[in-house]
């Protein structure tokens, strides 16, 4: 951990990323709550995750309904949650 960063506590980080997007879904461990960010790159660092723009919380037994929204989305428009993945 870098000075400056904060420690949320322990989260799973589930990504699906490519050189332009990254979609980050955290899974906060204790709490089992999942928050959806979207950042520039790939990184396993939650501090800059969460600096990312937020696009939901609390997917929890809803993570299907968000595996088939993204997948739509990628599929008709080449966007997840409006963000183009190919800028």
């Amino acid at each position: 951990m870098q000075r400056g960063d904060s420690f949320y506590g322990p989260v799973y980080n589930h990504c699906i990323y490519n050189d332009k997007i990254c979609l980050n879904i955290l899974n906060s461990v204790q709490r089992q709550e999942y928050s959806v960010f979207i950042t520039e790159t790939y990184s396993m660092n939650q501090t800059r995750i969460r600096q990312g723009i937020r696009v939901a919380d609390d997917w929890g037994d809803n993570l299907r309904v968000l595996a088939v929204t993204v997948r739509r989305s990628l599929f008709e428009n080449g966007t997840i949650f409006g963000y183009n993945i190919n800028k």
